[in-house]
């Protein structure tokens, strides 16, 4: 969480975050966190570059404060 904040913008993009962990976890225990926290609203939905293309999701406001992470002012607000 506190490098999707820090390195990413807040961002849970799987490639990035895999590579930084490489070894610790498995991109399938990313993949299954990240739809756990989607599941439960804590990731809003993508957001798209000047292309179209998906940049990932960024966190909101209730995951933050659940992890404790210092929110940024890019942190989406938590709609249940």
């Amino acid at each position: 969480m506190c490098y999707a904040v820090e390195e990413l913008d807040g961002t849970v993009t799987i490639g990035p975050l895999y590579d930084a962990f490489k070894g610790r976890i498995s991109k399938y225990a990313l993949e299954d966190q990240a739809r756990e926290w989607k599941r439960r609203g804590w990731l809003a939905e993508p957001e798209h570059d000047t292309n179209g293309h998906k940049t990932g999701r960024q966190i909101t406001q209730k995951l933050a404060g659940l992890a404790r992470v210092p929110l940024s002012g890019h942190i989406t607000p938590y709609h249940p």
